[in-house]
């Protein structure tokens, strides 16, 4: 359908998938975003963009999966990023360019 996993860019963008999951009713704890560090460990990229992320809203202490956590999940109430294993199942936002 031509979405990706959301790519957050600022503050702005990361309030507004906050706002977008509370009143979602499938509203979830986690919601995957659209990066991970599996190309080299450490360095976290938008998987469809390509770009490094520049703007970041780790959870305290976070990263630290090192090469077990290679994906990046949302929490819903803070709005702070978590690097956790890539098989997990959660729920998403998507976006699209109009």
């Amino acid at each position: 359908m031509g979405a990706r996993l959301a790519e957050v860019n600022s503050e702005a963008e990361n309030e507004l998938l906050v706002k977008i999951n509370k009143e979602s009713p499938d509203r979830s704890i986690r919601i995957w975003l659209g990066a991970s560090d599996l190309e080299k460990e450490g360095v976290w990229k938008w998987q469809t963009s390509k770009q490094p992320i520049t703007y970041q809203k780790w959870n305290k202490g976070e990263p630290n999966g090192r090469m077990r956590e290679n994906c990046l999940h949302f929490y819903e109430g803070s709005g702070t990023w978590n690097d956790i294993p890539c098989d997990r199942t959660f729920n998403y936002i998507c976006e699209f360019t109009m």
